[in-house]
């Protein structure tokens, strides 16, 4: 862990410029690696993705070189760089940065997603787990949560459609306890999933 640490502030230290030459090091690096020997864009292959030390560098390298939150990231931001494959081999962006443990912002924040986003199950569960830490800090109910969320009604509208018992198995798996759900109504729509108000 400490190691970690102090990579990272020096990561944080280096500048556009140094990512830049850090960027290239790291492909030629990866080229020449024994888990990168089958082509795959510029060389690497899909299997040296599965290394999160690779992943987790080659996500703040191109974080450093742009300056843009992980949540920011663009394909053309990987593209531009030759790291295209760290995206592909989970799916984009935002599977590349949840893998890694780096999603500071959630693409929900930013825009509305497509509802094909909602078939990835772990894109669920993070959902599932942000909307439920942020009500208990807000200390709001789901509907109250929504309407400021509206980027979410895909996910509880959409997907679960409304429906309790479709969202419960994500909810399990997710870790969050029966006892902080109940299923209530709201206009129009019929048992959807809310966490009770905090008792502090």
């Amino acid at each position: 862990m400490k190691g970690m640490h102090k990579s990272g502030k020096q990561n944080h230290k280096m500048g556009k410029r140094e990512a830049k030459a850090a960027i290239e090091h790291f492909i030629n690096k990866a080229i020449r690696s024994e888990r990168a020997t089958h082509s795959y864009l510029k060389g690497i292959s899909s299997g040296f993705w599965e290394d999160k030390r690779n992943l987790r560098r080659a996500l703040t390298l191109v974080h450093i070189a742009t300056g843009k939150p992980y949540g920011r990231l663009k394909i053309t931001d990987f593209i531009d760089r030759g790291l295209i494959g760290a995206a592909h081999a989970y799916d984009g962006i935002f599977g590349a940065v949840l893998e890694a443990g780096l999603a500071d912002i959630r693409p929900w924040e930013l825009h509305p997603v497509q509802p094909t986003f909602w078939s990835r199950n772990e894109f669920r569960l993070d959902a599932i787990k942000w909307t439920i830490e942020k009500m208990k800090k807000e200390r709001k109910t789901l509907s109250e949560f929504l309407i400021e969320n509206r980027n979410l009604f895909s996910l509880f509208y959409g997907y679960y459609k409304s429906d309790f018992d479709r969202a419960r198995e994500d909810v399990e798996e997710a870790g969050i306890k029966g006892s902080e759900l109940i299923t209530m109504r709201l206009p129009n729509y019929v048992g959807v999933l809310r966490t009770r108000k905090p008792s502090y």
